[in-house]
């Protein structure tokens, strides 16, 4: 299994990023243009996810 268990933990947190960016960009805690970076994380995630989905359907 190696650490593939692990970026799949890794996924529900780097989704919820995007999330908690955009309630405190509501709130005022930070500026609008942080959610650039939450988008980045979002198409990591997305990337991730993908080869995971990739490496499960091959074995």
């Amino acid at each position: 299994m190696g650490l593939t268990g692990f970026f799949r933990l890794t996924l529900y947190t780097r989704f919820s990023v995007i999330l908690f960016f955009g309630a405190f960009v509501l709130l005022g805690y930070i500026s609008p243009p942080l959610l650039l970076f939450g988008a980045v994380d979002v198409a990591g995630a997305l990337w991730t996810w993908s080869a995971l989905r990739k490496e499960n359907a091959s074995v």
